[in-house]
């Protein structure tokens, strides 16, 4: 089933890789996640809304009720669309993301700051506006998050590694394999894999373990989807290479500008990057997002298959 998944998420990824910063901004990570959330089969879709459910009991009220809160993040609560946009970037691993980030109040300016920059590019009449407002949100979102610059000074992990004429199936075995560079889709495939692994084991009968287990499980799997998201930006496609005013201009050139590759599967596609994210992009993130949610609800499923009988 992996290999099905990989192979059908994958073959819209461009052949020609290389490997800072960040990728998809706060925005488009949540456009993508909500997106393919809502193209969820209504099966599915209703699993993980029974899931993000149980991962809210014992929380406070640092989740929103609803999974999906609505086009603009709330500034009280967060849905799941922005779990992926903050795993990464805006904290460093699923367990931060559950006990420091999530419930913290700084993360809501965050949103804030990202749901202003996200307005003002769309709002943008030339290029040179737009590029304003990007390297401006870098300024903005430091000021509110005081660990966004030293995150994005160690992040070559949202990049993939160079493909040196492998088919698919290699390249993912090299990018995951054990001692690879850190790098975007080995680390999908280890959050993912951990999500579903999480996933398919019993669940606690106690509500609080239950609800302990439900938010590991989303908190993996967000972090799978931010890494998964960042392979479809061209800027962490075509470079990071040369020192490092190279590697930016690379990534910011690609990012404006496109990039033009085959696709495995033998189509041709332009793909751009962040803070230039074109509906071409979200739909083709968010198609492999939704078919990693549509695994992740296989493994709860599985899991429920396999539960003993109530007395």
């Amino acid at each position: 089933m992996q290999r099905w998944f990989l192979r059908c998420a994958l073959a819209a990824a461009p052949i020609l890789a290389s490997r800072s910063a960040q990728a998809w901004i706060y925005d488009e990570h949540r456009a993508i996640a909500a997106t393919a959330w809502s193209e969820l089969r209504r099966d599915a879709r209703a699993s993980l809304e029974h899931l993000w459910e149980e991962a809210r009991v014992g929380y406070g009220t640092a989740l929103c009720t609803e999974a999906l809160s609505g086009a603009r993040p709330s500034s009280t609560c967060i849905d799941f669309a922005a779990l992926p946009a903050i795993s990464g970037d805006h904290s460093c691993s699923p367990k931060e993301l559950i006990t420091k980030t999530i419930p913290s109040v700084w993360i809501h300016d965050v949103a804030e700051v990202s749901a202003d920059v996200a307005e003002k590019l769309r709002n943008a009449q030339t290029e040179e506006d737009r590029l304003n407002v990007w390297n401006g949100s870098n300024l903005r979102l430091q000021a509110v998050d005081d660990g966004y610059v030293t995150r994005a000074g160690a992040n070559n992990a949202h990049f993939l590694l160079p493909l040196h004429d492998e088919e698919l199936d290699a390249f993912v075995r090299k990018s995951a394999k054990a001692g690879a560079p850190l790098n975007a889709l080995g680390l999908y495939v280890d959050y993912h894999s951990a999500a579903t692994a999480l996933a398919r084991s019993a669940s606690p009968v106690d509500r609080d373990k239950k609800a302990e287990r439900a938010r590991r499980i989303l908190a993996l799997e967000a972090y799978a989807l931010h890494f998964l998201e960042d392979v479809y930006s061209s800027g962490h496609v075509a470079g990071t290479w040369g020192d490092a005013a190279t590697r930016k201009g690379t990534h910011d050139y690609y990012s404006v500008n496109g990039y033009t590759d085959v696709t495995w599967s033998g189509k041709k596609m332009t793909m751009f990057g962040d803070a230039h994210m074109k509906s071409a992009d979200l739909r083709r993130s968010a198609n492999a997002a939704a078919r990693s949610l549509e695994l992740l609800y296989e493994a709860l499923r599985e899991a429920e298959s396999n539960e003993p009988p109530a007395d």
